[in-house]
């Protein structure tokens, strides 16, 4: 692949992954109880960090072009010792900074912990000052899956899933299984096609865990967090949830990846309507006509009212490898 990394971390110019998890979990879930430091916080962000971490030399990084832009970050295409890489750093004027940098340290752990082929993998760190970091990524050649959609038009029958569509729903499925059977779970929040990279030789892997949290069976999540149109109907109306929201977001990217559009974007209807409706259960997205019938059933279970009844993403794994060997018998 184009820019990609190494599949053996100890053959790239990053240096070898030091797989403490322990250490990692214990970081990072002390950083989400203690909240977080502001910009002039005696806590610095070396001690936020898994010290396991590769700490990587900033004058190392050269950077090329901006790959994406967001209110509070920013990511770019780089190359560290000749390797390509993605590097997520902190907008110049990022709204709510304090909550920028503290997301990013975040993001920082968990993705360390989550050393997985479907999770976007994380090859180290650059903390160019006491208030600043940046995360540096592998580089996935084909970009966001929102934007892989916008470029190709494939089918929305079964030939269409038999392909690369299948493929990638099986791929997030598989990450989102990494991330759920953990103990304790790691709920996303925030899954949608613009949080899946594509590579050419890699598939589909789940990023942008900024907002990712980990969840105790003692204790349940209540803040409303994700983006409109993906979010589950319980965390809209802000009852306690599990990582059964993911997989509500994971039944409206189905549509996504059957349509190529946004979720809803065939409705007239406004925002705030939109989300008064799914918080009542009494909208959906929609599907192609000619999108096979077991794809729109899979994701009618995973967007049922009940988060109870909607499946794990283990079993998730194992029905969308059922439905692709249906359609290559076809």
């Amino acid at each position: 692949a184009t820019g990609g990394s190494s599949s053996n971390p100890n053959n790239n110019p990053f240096g070898p992954f030091t797989n403490d998890k322990d250490a990692a979990a214990t970081l990072g879930k002390s950083y989400f109880h203690t909240g977080t430091p502001n910009r002039t916080s005696t806590v610095s962000i070396s001690d936020a960090l898994n010290p396991a971490i590769p700490m990587l030399e900033a004058d190392d990084m050269v950077y090329t072009r901006v790959l994406g832009r967001g209110a509070k970050g920013v990511v770019w295409l780089a190359t560290y010792a000749g390797q390509a890489c993605a590097v997520k750093k902190l907008a110049d004027l990022a709204a709510d900074a304090d909550d920028a940098l503290h997301n990013l340290i975040v993001e920082s752990n968990l993705l360390f912990r989550l050393q997985h082929p479907r999770i976007i993998g994380l090859l180290g760190v650059v903390v160019p000052t006491s208030d600043d970091i940046a995360l540096v990524m592998e580089f996935m050649d084909k970009g966001d899956l929102f934007e892989c959609l916008q470029r190709t038009k494939q089918p929305t029958n079964a030939v269409g899933w038999a392909g690369d569509k299948g493929t990638y729903a099986l791929h997030v499925a598989e990450g989102l299984a990494s991330l759920h059977t953990r103990s304790p779970p790691i709920i996303h929040r925030d899954i949608k096609a613009r949080n899946v990279l594509v590579d050419s030789a890699k598939g589909a892997k789940i990023c942008d865990f900024g907002e990712s949290r980990t969840r105790t069976f003692e204790e349940t999540m209540t803040s409303n967090v994700g983006t409109a149109r993906w979010i589950a109907p319980e965390v809209l109306i802000n009852e306690d949830y599990s990582e059964k929201a993911d997989i509500y977001s994971f039944g409206v990217l189905l549509s996504e990846l059957d349509t190529h559009a946004i979720p809803y974007s065939d409705s007239t209807l406004e925002e705030r309507q939109i989300m008064q409706l799914v918080a009542v259960n009494r909208l959906r997205p929609t599907f192609s006509p000619d999108c096979p019938e077991q794809i729109q059933h899979l994701a009618r279970a995973c967007m049922q009212a009940d988060p109870m009844l909607r499946p794990d993403a283990t079993r998730l794994v194992r029905t969308i490898m059922t439905i692709l060997g249906s359609f290559v018998t076809l």
